[in-house]
């Protein structure tokens, strides 16, 4: 109806979760995950699941992370109303969506790759989306129709922590003066910190 969201306690960040799913025509759903509460809605990254009898395409098509990476043209979709096997890795900043087997979607959730995804997309401006310094959520998403899942998968992963992960910083802190400015250069003073709440 429109109003059945299933929200889990809080999860892991990183772990690879596969299960099935069959929708009936004209559904739209979808798997949401690393999810946190931004005022009084539920946003986080999502698997999305439509009936593509509706002529969906591109990053609101099955398989997408929604509204961010569009899914592979040639992804192996069965229609409405037969089983579809999915998968969603997410581990550290790099997630991968698969359907049927095989890969059809893939993001890295740092840099300014990522910086660039998101300034296009609905989630701009929501500070901390899909963020994983917090407790997370998954979110089976209910807008009217019928959909049926079964056979949920879960395995926790581990994300390998590198040297330079370690490292980061520092970051920009509260303080910038300007030194001095000449003709053919300019000193400017900053305050730094290894702290990146200090920002806000």
């Amino acid at each position: 109806g429109g109003s059945g969201s299933l929200l889990s306690p809080p999860i892991p960040q990183d772990f690879e979760l596969a299960w099935k799913w069959k929708i009936a025509t004209d559904t739209n759903s979808g798997l949401k995950y690393r999810v946190h509460q931004h005022g009084n809605r539920w946003l986080g990254l999502e698997y999305q699941i439509i009936d593509e009898k509706r002529s969906i395409a591109g990053k609101s098509s099955t398989g997408s992370i929604y509204d961010l990476i569009a899914p592979s043209e040639s992804k192996p979709l069965k229609p409405a109303g037969q089983w579809n096997y999915s998968k969603i890795i997410a581990v550290g900043d790099h997630i991968q969506h698969f359907l049927n087997g095989e890969l059809i979607a893939e993001l890295k959730t740092s840099g300014t790759s990522w910086d660039a995804v998101i300034a296009k997309s609905k989630f701009w401006g929501v500070q901390g989306f899909a963020d994983t310094t917090d407790s997370q959520r998954i979110m089976l998403t209910d807008h009217g129709g019928e959909i049926s899942f079964k056979e949920f998968q879960w395995t926790n992963r581990t994300h390998p922590t590198t040297e330079s992960e370690r490292s980061k910083g520092p970051y920009l802190a509260n303080g910038i003066k300007n030194g001095w400015i000449d003709q053919t250069s300019a000193v400017i003073w900053t305050r730094t910190t290894a702290i990146a709440e200090m920002n806000r």
